[in-house]
């Protein structure tokens, strides 16, 4: 996935668009839970809320801190 993200960037990079990836890990969903339910309850605090990954996508479209290609962690 990352490789992919890098090589999209630069193929479109001359048309003004950004392509980044976002590597959330495991979050905090019903579609989670529903999965492996005693899985779910002994990593449910590990686990990001939708709402942290929610952020990160918005601080990306919003902040220009990140440059073009990047792969993004959420922690």
């Amino acid at each position: 996935m990352i490789a992919l993200t890098e090589s999209l960037a630069w193929e479109v990079a001359n048309y003004n668009i950004r392509v980044m990836a976002i590597c959330p890990g495991e979050v905090d969903t019903k579609m989670q839970q529903d999965i492996d339910i005693d899985y779910y309850r002994t990593n449910k605090q590990k686990m990001l809320l939708p709402s942290t990954v929610a952020k990160k996508i918005a601080e990306m479209i919003f902040e220009n801190e990140y440059t073009n290609g990047q792969s993004v962690e959420i922690e």
